[in-house]
């Protein structure tokens, strides 16, 4: 009898509210879910990133930390950066790579140009080595891309590509690199 009483309680209330009265209760309900799903895991999301950005700032005062407990004289970065650069006596392992990664890419390299570009009073030696080849577009592009990312101290000056004609699927191409290297270590 408390069920039935509760339910008849329940059904006077309902009737009295109304269509606009069951209406708001509606929209109130449907706000409280919005609420629950949109908001508060949007606000969950926003605490992530504030905390990834904190922990980002962190990271980034100590490293300019450690950056101004070592700080390199003028003449010091530039003998770390000429460091970087091969010596003379190397350029002929140079070459020898950039003949595996023509190998590699499935290309011949049959002839080549080489000519050393040097002043005296510059502190870098340029071997300029001009190179045709022929082969599919593809193997082209990726024999210059392994030489270009395996070799950081090889420069692309030129690339010259010709077909005879439009169906041709071998492609003739001239590529210039430039070899840098220090020439006074």
């Amino acid at each position: 009898m408390n069920t039935l009483m509760l339910r008849r309680r329940l059904f006077y209330r309902i009737h009295q509210l109304g269509p606009v009265g069951l209406l708001g209760i509606g929209l109130l309900l449907s706000a409280v879910a919005v609420w629950l799903l949109v908001v508060r895991t949007g606000e969950q999301e926003i605490q992530g990133l504030s905390q990834k950005v904190q922990a980002r700032q962190i990271q980034l005062a100590a490293k300019n930390q450690v950056g101004s407990i070592v700080e390199l004289s003028k003449e010091e970065k530039i003998s770390a950066f000429y460091k970087q650069f091969p010596v003379t006596a190397r350029v002929p392992d140079l070459l020898k790579n950039i003949f595996e990664a023509a190998e590699h890419a499935e290309l011949s390299l049959e002839t080549g140009e080489y000519a050393l570009l040097h002043s005296d009073s510059e502190r870098l030696a340029r071997y300029r080595v001009a190179l045709p080849v022929k082969g599919s577009f593809a193997q082209i592009i990726k024999f210059m891309d392994a030489v270009l990312k395996d070799m950081p101290t090889i420069a692309l000056e030129s690339a010259n590509f010709k077909r005879e004609n439009i169906d041709d699927a071998v492609v003739s191409a001239k590529l210039v690199f430039v070899v840098f290297v220090e020439s006074q270590p």
